[in-house]
Parts: C-alpha cells; sequence; structure tokens
C-alpha cells in the first residue's frame, strides 16, 4: 500500500474478518447476544467504523478538515 502512493489514493480495500479469531470471538458473542444472531463482517466493520466516527465526534475537531483527518486515522 505504502508503494502504489497517489496511485491508491481513494481506493477502498475490503478486508475479511474471521468471527472465530480470538481476538474476535468476545465481540462475536456480545454481539450475537445482543441482536439475537451470528453477526457478519459488516456488522464488524460498521461496528469499527462507529467508533471512529464517535471517537472524531467527541475530539477536538473544530473544522470540517480537522474532522476528516481525525476520522482517517
Amino acid at each position: 500500500m505504502k508503494e502504489g502512493g497517489n496511485a491508491i489514493e481513494g481506493l477502498i480495500v475490503s478486508v475479511p474478518w474471521f468471527r472465530e479469531a480470538p481476538q474476535s470471538k468476545n465481540f462475536a458473542q456480545k454481539a450475537a447476544q445482543q441482536w439475537g444472531g451470528k453477526i457478519s463482517w459488516r456488522t464488524a466493520t460498521s461496528y469499527d467504523a462507529t467508533q471512529a466516527l464517535i471517537q472524531a465526534l467527541s475530539s477536538k475537531a473544530r473544522s470540517r478538515n480537522s474532522f476528516a483527518k481525525i476520522a482517517k486515522g
């Protein structure tokens, strides 16, 4: 990714999520209990995106540009 430079600017990459991975099991179990069924990669990535948004909103972002920088990580 680093070598791509400007050529990959704005590229969206899907990343698989594995419910049975050790670091994912706790989240998967709690989410399944909350929503009454197994969750998908969409649930996991939506959760991650929401957490990033919450962090950006609760930060000291004072403008659209500073908010965008924080949201991008």
